[in-house]
């Protein structure tokens, strides 16, 4: 760059300019720093100046090209994430479908079975599912002994698939 503004002069006021102006605000501030009050500086050389224009705005490039990078980086990753969790959460919503369909076709089987026991088994299958779901409060015999004792069936398996 130092080379560029030697050649082309527009460049070269731009530099010059950026020098003064690092320059003047640094010597400023080490005069105030030092506690002495600031009058004025002498100016640089024009080639000072150029040289520390040029290097100021090739550090401020630089700068600007990381801060860029940066910036597009993380907006990339952040947006790949975004993307995964979305796939995720479909991928969930997907199993979470599945198991309420299992879960309502395991409820029509345990219907259809009630339904295919004798009146007062299912009586008392209705009774127990309420007692245990709290609507009632009382010292009922389990499902499994009623359903046993009224229709001679042993269905143990389903009252722990169930829960009950």
């Amino acid at each position: 760059m130092k080379k560029e503004a030697a050649n082309h002069p527009s460049f070269s006021s731009l530099c010059d300019f950026v020098g003064q102006k690092i320059h003047h605000t640094t010597s400023r501030a080490n005069v105030v720093a030092m506690g002495y009050k600031f009058v004025g500086v002498k100016p640089l050389p024009k080639e000072e100046a150029v040289a520390k224009g040029v290097n100021f705005l090739s550090e401020v490039f630089i700068f600007a090209v990381a801060g860029t990078v940066i910036t597009l980086e993380t907006w990339r990753s952040e947006h790949h994430n975004a993307l995964k969790s979305a796939a995720n959460k479909a991928k969930e919503d997907e199993k979470n479908a599945e198991l309420e369909k299992r879960f309502r076709d395991l409820e029509d089987l345990v219907d259809d079975l009630v339904r295919s026991l004798p009146e007062k088994s299912q009586a008392n299958y209705h009774r127990l599912r309420r007692i245990r779901g709290g609507e009632i409060d009382n010292d009922e015999p389990s499902m499994e002994s009623c359903i046993k004792r009224n229709s001679g069936l042993d269905l143990s398996w389903l009252t722990k698939l169930l829960g009950l």
